[in-house]
């Protein structure tokens, strides 16, 4: 994620809650970048994925759901 980005909403994969700042532990969060607007998973160091937010519903379904 760029150091800029604007983010909307974070989500904590360990707590299973809404957070602000979920840096450095497992989330979600969406935002917007230079690219436009992106959904990172992981820790935002090494283990991380981010994709375009076109799968966003799917990722709130699977995250509400506990898939």
């Amino acid at each position: 994620m760029r150091k800029h980005a604007r983010i909307y909403f974070e989500f904590n994969l360990e707590t299973g809650k809404a957070e602000e700042k979920t840096w450095g532990v497992y989330g979600v969060r969406y935002y917007k970048s230079d690219e436009g607007i992106k959904v990172e998973i992981g820790d935002g160091y090494r283990h991380e994925l981010s994709i375009d937010a076109t799968y966003w519903n799917r990722i709130l379904k699977i995250v509400k759901d506990s898939e």
